[in-house]
């Protein structure tokens, strides 16, 4: 009988734990969505930004090509990070990763158009370093 009442008050801990843990992530998502930042980590900045270059249905096309290789490439990324491979190599193969992306990116678009591209990346530069949030 004391064993019963014992996995019983175990499972009630357990349970009791991970109500804690989902409602802290709640809370953390709700914080991130109040200060402006996207818990999805800004995915649909790019979508928006090639939308306003204008991009011709062969432009898109190949764009799309590349942006599934770069989503492959970091859900590999994170993989690895979860496998405990060392931070450094995964910041290096990030950031090659989206220089390779933009390069592919700046082999398809026009001059007006990497142009554009420019100021666009400038812009989110600056509103990354202490610019803006949303909502102001």
């Amino acid at each position: 009988m004391a064993r019963k009442a014992f996995v019983v008050m175990l499972a009630l801990a357990v349970l009791m734990g991970l109500s804690m843990v989902a409602g802290a992530q709640e809370a953390k998502k709700q914080r991130h969505e109040k200060d402006g930042r996207h818990p999805d980590k800004g995915k649909g900045h790019l979508a928006q930004g090639l939308e306003e270059l204008g991009l011709t249905d062969e432009q898109k096309t190949k764009v799309a090509e590349f942006q599934a290789a770069l989503d492959a490439k970091l859900t590999e990324l994170k993989a690895k990070k979860g496998s405990g491979a060392a931070a450094e190599d995964l910041k290096k193969e990030h950031k090659e990763a989206l220089k390779a992306f933009e390069d592919q990116l700046n082999s398809v678009l026009t001059d007006e158009q990497k142009q554009k591209r420019a100021e666009q990346l400038k812009a989110l530069k600056a509103k990354a370093h202490g610019g803006e949030k949303k909502g102001e």
